[in-house]
């Protein structure tokens, strides 16, 4: 049997210096295939998993194979050369280990990762064994990680990267326009607001704080613009799609005018964590300043 395994897991090395690898032993998955049918050839389905980022494992089936995408897999149960089964793990290794122990080669747990739509992936394969049975499990929660400038908010079935940025000058005070141009400058998504009270909450506190440490110059209130234009509809039309103008966009004043108008949000006094539809095209007066913008920033990594 310990010869079958070196066999096979040698079969699909199509060079030592390989980053990626199929793993193949005797198991059987618990969870749904992600591929719909069968592919017809063995080997074809081992390139296909190696060539496609998402796949995580592959299985053996009478007419071909299927494929298993991360999250679509839980656990595979370790059987024997009499079961029929196999399946293939991905496996990100430089050289062949001097172990029969696959697919871990005596570890009990490792990490994997991957790249999918500018987006980082990670997660753990980890080996328990009991007295009934040899069990690996794919430790995947989709958790997002934000960078260090942002915060993590949860918004119904949306995991988001908040982050408020300030203008950096020399001119500290700037239009909407500006503002989505700041947002994209930190490769972030664009603008954003605050989906619920406890959210707007953290947002008013943090952009109340970095005016603070950088000071504009420009006496009076300091603003941040946000997600929202208004144009003569009592609606506003947002950019994001996390958003909904719920209990988070606490108004101020609400206009039925023709006039586009933005949306700010106030740090200070009787407008803090208040939204405001205001011209877009302002930079400043003597009673504010718009000091910078709240984004919706990209995730390091989903683990």
């Amino acid at each position: 049997m310990l010869y079958i395994t070196i066999s096979l897991i040698f079969l699909i090395f199509p060079s030592l210096a390989a980053a990626n690898a199929i793993v193949l032993v005797w198991g059987v998955p618990e969870g749904q295939p992600t591929s719909n049918g069968y592919h017809n050839i063995w080997t074809e389905c081992s390139t296909l998993c190696l060539n496609n980022v998402q796949c995580v494992l592959i299985q053996k089936a009478a007419d071909g194979c299927h494929l298993y995408h991360l999250g679509s897999v839980k656990t595979v149960i370790k059987t024997d050369r009499a079961s029929g089964q196999i399946v293939g793990f991905k496996r990100t290794m430089n050289n062949c280990p001097n172990s029969s122990d696959a697919p871990m080669f005596d570890e009990t747990s490792v990490q994997e990762t991957f790249v999918y739509n500018e987006n980082n992936y990670k997660y753990n394969i980890t080996k328990t064994v009991t007295n009934k049975a040899t069990i690996w499990s794919f430790r995947f929660s989709n958790t997002i990680q934000c960078p260090p400038d942002s915060f993590l908010s949860v918004r119904k079935i949306y995991q988001v990267c908040i982050s408020v940025q300030l203008f950096t000058g020399p001119e500290f005070c700037r239009s909407q326009s500006y503002g989505v141009k700041l947002c994209q400058s930190i490769g972030g998504i664009g603008l954003t607001g605050p989906f619920s009270s406890t959210e707007g909450g953290n947002i008013t506190d943090i952009a109340a704080t970095k005016s603070k440490e950088i000071p504009s110059g420009q006496k009076g209130y300091q603003h941040f613009w946000i997600d929202g234009k208004q144009k003569g509809q009592p609606g506003v039309t947002l950019s994001d799609s996390t958003l909904n103008i719920g209990e988070g966009y606490n108004w101020t004043w609400v206009h039925n005018d023709t006039e586009e108008l933005c949306v700010y949000l106030g740090t200070e006094s009787g407008v803090s964590g208040k939204a405001t539809p205001y011209d877009c095209h302002i930079e400043f007066t003597p009673e504010f300043c718009m000091r910078g913008a709240v984004c919706r920033t990209r995730p390091v990594t989903y683990y």
